[in-house]
């Protein structure tokens, strides 16, 4: 019995526990220290407070995409991987809002300023929308649980593609 209790103990797969800890994202402590980056952005910048009311706005709408990202994850474990590409995309266009803000503060052209400010409207927007599309998902496996005990995981795990989709076309702009 040693001999196979050893032997399906090498033979396990296993991560490393910092690689499978820097990557779950649903852990509010990884993804708020990945966040951190993003907001380190903008206090490196000469805008002080400005920047960091900017920041408070869109800290709140990130963090409302993680606490729906989580309530999903703990309804429905099957779309754990869509969720964490969910919100690797939510932490890049976070930075990509620090860095949007920061040029549009350093940019003296009016024309190029015009640019970074529809690139922050953007970023802002799509944030948005990610967040409503979770909500919309998360309420969608609720109802779904009250009308029949079971959710149709395929429609919603198309939806949440289809967020993935949109925000990494966001970040290619």
């Amino acid at each position: 019995i040693f001999v196979f209790t050893l032997l399906a103990w090498v033979l396990t797969p296993r991560l490393p526990p910092q690689e499978s800890d820097e990557s779950d994202l649903l852990n509010p402590s990884v993804f708020y220290a990945q966040l951190e980056v993003s907001r380190s952005l903008l206090q490196r910048d000469l805008f002080g407070q400005v920047a960091l009311g900017y920041w408070e706005k869109t800290y709140a709408q990130v963090d409302a995409i993680h606490q729906v990202a989580i309530a999903i994850a703990h309804k429905e474990s099957l779309f754990i991987p869509d969720l964490l590409d969910t919100l690797h995309t939510v932490l890049a266009l976070s930075a990509q809002f620090s860095q949007a803000f920061t040029a549009a503060k350093q940019m003296q052209t009016p024309s190029y300023q015009k640019v970074a400010h529809r690139q922050l409207q953007s970023t802002t927007y799509r944030l948005s929308q990610t967040y409503r599309h979770l909500q919309e998902l998360h309420d969608q496996l609720l109802a779904e649980d009250m009308d029949t005990g079971s959710s149709s995981a395929s429609g919603v795990s198309d939806r949440l593609r289809a967020v993935i989709s949109s925000n990494k076309s966001e970040l290619v702009k």
